[in-house]
């Protein structure tokens, strides 16, 4: 999500310098003015603790991870599209096109409850007159590389959580005890739901074997898997007359009779 700060009555940019600053602590800033800053220093400070609202569901995490040019890591950078946060300020862009790109939210989140968050965090940052806290990464340093001085962000929604709702949890500062609370409880219920599912992962790498009689077998598994076992030969030795399914069980998942000769065995290797 892009973010930036304009003067309602002079439609200035607030994250623009009206100079290069020469004594700029990184020169990735040296156009940024330090409200600008300050803001930055805030999301910096409190991405670790606001994740279940740019990450919500369990799938986020999935695209979270090393060498798909995600945002695992606490990162800023100007122009560095594999940070956390970009950022687009001259000599890379004009004056008022400055503003931050915070590349942690997904496609699954809520739009609104990630623009108030980021503004939280930014103008929290501002209100402490806060520090950036770690260097930028330059063109061609990895996330998470040697170079990256960034904590890790969590890995999956669980930990995310836990967070989240942690006793000394920047959201509890910025959102208050009630919304974090209740917040924390949605995201557990979800944790809950998964815990007690059977994917379909687990389905397509195990076949439940459920019946066998003098010269059938009856077992359950996905089209998927099944049709794995017959044909690789090397794994399964059985001789089959036929391999048929008799009824649908569940959503792609098959009841299969397999009529053999009475001389055959079962065997893995």
């Amino acid at each position: 999500m892009h973010v930036s700060l304009c003067d309602p009555e002079t439609n200035q940019n607030l994250f623009a310098r009206s100079e290069p600053d020469p004594n700029a602590p990184y020169e990735d800033i040296k156009h940024l003015s330090d409200l600008g800053r300050h803001f930055l220093a805030g999301l910096i400070e409190g991405l670790p603790y606001v994740m279940p609202i740019f990450a919500p569901t369990i799938n986020s995490y999935k695209r979270l991870v090393e060498n798909f040019w995600a945002p695992v890591t606490v990162s800023w950078g100007l122009e560095h599209r594999a940070a956390s946060i970009r950022l687009i300020a001259p000599p890379t862009a004009s004056p008022k096109s400055t503003r931050f790109e915070v590349r942690v939210p997904g496609a699954d989140t809520n739009p609104y409850l990630v623009l108030a968050t980021i503004l939280a965090l930014g103008w929290r940052g501002v209100e402490k007159k806060l520090e950036i806290p770690i260097p930028p990464l330059g063109k061609g340093e990895d996330v998470g590389g040697a170079s990256d001085k960034g904590v890790r962000l969590a890995k999956s929604l669980r930990e995310a959580t836990d967070t989240f709702k942690s006793k000394d949890s920047i959201a509890r500062e910025v959102f208050g005890d009630d919304f974090v609370d209740h917040f924390a409880g949605t995201r557990e219920h979800e944790l809950r739901l998964w815990d007690e599912a059977v994917t379909d992962w687990y389905v397509g790498l195990f076949i439940l074997f459920s019946g066998m009689s003098t010269n059938s077998l009856v077992f359950t598994g996905s089209s998927s898997a099944i049709s794995r076992l017959f044909e690789n030969r090397t794994s399964v030795a059985m001789v089959f007359n036929t391999v048929k399914p008799r009824e649908t069980y569940v959503d792609r998942l098959w009841i299969y009779e397999a009529q053999f000769h009475s001389t055959a065995s079962l065997w893995y290797v």
